[in-house]
């Protein structure tokens, strides 16, 4: 459809209708009016935009005579130009979609003619390189457009019109690039450059500016730093540039140091385009005058010189970072390398400019500083600032006091389950902050094994905790872990701190107690078998509560409970519970002890009369469970009875 739409851009002719003025007398000619650009335009929201007519007729139709306006759109237009014969949209929305109508009115006539805008949302992406450029008269300009999309279609326009006609502009275009050249360039061809490009899917524009520089005007180059004075130092790099904006199209061909071509060598390089010269390690030697030569579009040969003066390096050198106990006396000492005129200016620590005194004592040319009685507030970093004749330069020394290492909290000792883990953490302190490491049984403890990790947490700004993690305990883990801290240096002042590990089996029960149900009087055994390491206690519970033991009851080794004899308020449910220092285990079983029934009422013996009725009482009070009472007349079952008759 878009491919449709920019065929038709250029292809279709203007639409125009006259309105004759029937009161108007004769003229020569009735006024002519048709649009320049395309009447039917595809744009992008952002793009420039213009929409142009031209116009004749006798009369000559005046700027007064032309009106523009929008059809069916928002009603948005840019103010026409100053003949009125042009709109110009600096960069289109789509409120500027529409009909745009122009009216020309003479003595003679209005004449009408039409041109629709369509600004669309999302395009094509399409870049013009370069954006903005300026470029010397007479000399060969190449404007690059690309749309990213193979097959795509392209059109040039500037000032909104297109380039045709002319053969200074000629285009190379391949699938997704198109290359504008123009040979030579002119005052004229300055503008605006608008690159169109479609293919069947959709469609984009790009802008870029061209400013045209006369020929008698050449190019100022630029080069920098301008007349440097640098020093000395390790690694130092120095890198001279070259530019000239009003051509891009330049090239620069090499650098002169004091006329002397440089070629490229370890210690100085090109960049690609030869505009940037590096000096790596610069020294002494390096000083000079350095010259850029450069050839412009037009083929003019510049150049422009600067000075680079190397000076020896400019050095602080001061006592190294010291260690020190407390209530010793410390001393910095600091001289200065490569610029005479240097001066030892103050001693600062942090913020505080320091002032001889008690604890401080500063040479007259504030080369040296002492620290004396040192205490442990006094470590940290001391300042000195030195005037030099390139500016203030700093040089700090560290001064650390030797705390000695204390363990702060022990490990603890631990009883863990096979197969459980196991924590052990220490806390210690000192400065500088000390090593720490654990020991089992007096060797250091392996972290090969995967199961065996250290980790080390800060408590406070002087205070670490270091955590030892076993996983998966075995009993072959079991053993003495020391904590050992010391300060660098110093292994004779070690702190420790030892922690016993116990790994034991929890108890398992194998053989639970079973149910027993027996008949009151007799005795009875419930058995509770069970495995486990260390200390096993063994205790049994009666309905869940600890059972008092007696004479009658007893408990016997290996977690048997005894019954001499047993009662009816016996029965319940015996729990075996079997604890150690790391589980506990617990298994239940019932005792069910029946009670044989006992007739406490028996039938009598009675003598009745034909036909009357009779009443035999049977009552048995003992029995557990509940006795059932049957009766039997001559051997032959009677009924049966649960309760007393």
């Amino acid at each position: 459809m878009i491919s449709f739409l920019l065929f038709v851009l250029y292809f279709t002719s203007t639409f125009s209708f006259e309105i004759p003025d029937s009161n108007k007398g004769s003229k020569n000619s009735n006024p002519a009016v048709y649009f320049t650009t395309p009447i039917t335009q595809v744009a992008c929201k952002g793009s420039y935009v213009t929409l142009s007519i031209g116009i004749g007729g006798d009369p000559y139709p005046t700027p007064q005579d032309i009106e523009w306006t929008q059809l069916g759109g928002s009603g948005v237009m840019p103010k026409p130009s100053a003949d009125r014969t042009s709109l110009i949209f600096q960069g289109v929305s789509e409120i500027n979609s529409g009909t745009y109508r122009v009216f020309v009115t003479t003595e003679i006539s209005t004449r009408i003619v039409d041109a629709h805008l369509e600004v669309r949302k999302d395009c094509m992406s399409v870049a013009i390189i370069p954006k903005s450029s300026e470029r010397l008269e007479g000399t060969i300009v190449e404007i690059q457009c690309s749309a990213g999309s193979w097959n795509s279609n392209y059109m040039w326009l500037r000032n909104g019109m297109e380039l045709t006609g002319d053969p200074r502009y000629t285009t190379d275009t391949s699938s997704d690039t198109s290359v504008l050249t123009v040979n030579p360039i002119r005052m004229t061809d300055q503008g605006v450059y608008e690159c169109r490009a479609w293919d069947g899917n959709s469609a984009g524009n790009s802008t870029g500016n061209v400013t045209v520089i006369p020929a008698g005007n050449i190019p100022p180059v630029y080069i920098s730093p301008v007349n440097e004075t640098v020093y000395m130092s390790e690694s130092y790099m120095e890198r001279l540039r070259c530019d000239i904006p009003k051509d891009p199209g330049a090239k620069f061909t090499y650098w002169k140091k004091d006329g002397q071509q440089i070629i490229a060598s370890d210690r100085k390089s090109y960049s690609s385009d030869r505009s940037k010269l590096t000096i790596y390690d610069v020294d002494v030697i390096d000083s000079g005058i350095y010259t850029c030569v450069a050839t412009l579009s037009s083929g003019v040969v510049v150049t422009n010189s600067t000075s680079l003066t190397v000076r020896p390096a400019i050095s602080i050198i001061c006592t190294e970072d010291q260690f020190t106990e407390v209530g010793n006396t410390v001393s910095i000492a600091c001289t200065t390398k490569g610029d005479p005129s240097t001066k030892f200016k103050s001693w600062m620590r942090g913020s505080q400019v320091l002032q001889n005194g008690n604890k401080y004592r500063i040479s007259s040319d504030f080369s040296t500083i002492e620290i004396r009685n040192i205490e442990p507030g006094d470590g940290g970093t001391y300042l000195i600032i030195v005037d030099t004749s390139i500016g203030t330069k700093h040089h700090s020394s560290t001064v650390t006091v030797i705390i000695d290492a204390k363990i702060e909290e022990s490990p603890k000792p631990l009883t863990v389950a096979t197969g459980s883990d196991a924590y052990f953490s220490c806390r210690y302190s000192g400065t500088p902050i000390p090593y720490f490491i654990w020991l089992k049984n007096n060797k250091s403890v392996s972290l090969e094994d995967g199961r065996v990790e250290v980790e080390v947490r800060d408590v406070s700004k002087d205070v670490k905790k270091s955590v030892l993690m076993i996983r998966r305990v075995t009993k072959a883990d079991a053993g003495k872990y020391t904590g050992s801290a010391y300060n660098v240096g110093n292994q004779n002042n070690v702190n420790t701190a030892p922690a016993l590990l116990r790994v034991i089996d929890p108890p398992e029960i194998d053989m639970p107690p079973q149910n027993v149900s027996l008949t009151e009087g007799k005795s009875t055994v419930i058995k509770c078998g069970f495995t486990g390491d260390e200390k096993l206690t063994v205790e049994w519970l009666f309905n869940g509560q600890p059972l008092p033991f007696n004479r009658r009851i007893q408990h016997r080794e290996r977690g048997e409970l005894k019954f001499s004899t047993t009662l009816r308020a016996d029965t319940g449910s015996y729990t075996c519970k079997i604890t150690n220092d790391v589980a506990t285990v617990e298994a239940t079983a019932t005792l069910d002890v029946l009670v044989p029934p006992k007739i406490t009422i028996a039938p009598q013996p009675m003598n009745v009369t034909r036909g009357s009725s009779v009443l035999l009482t049977c009552e048995a009070g003992i029995g557990y469970p509940r006795p059932i009472i049957n009766w039997r007349e001559d051997g032959s079952m009677v009924g049966s009875f649960a309760e007393k008759r």
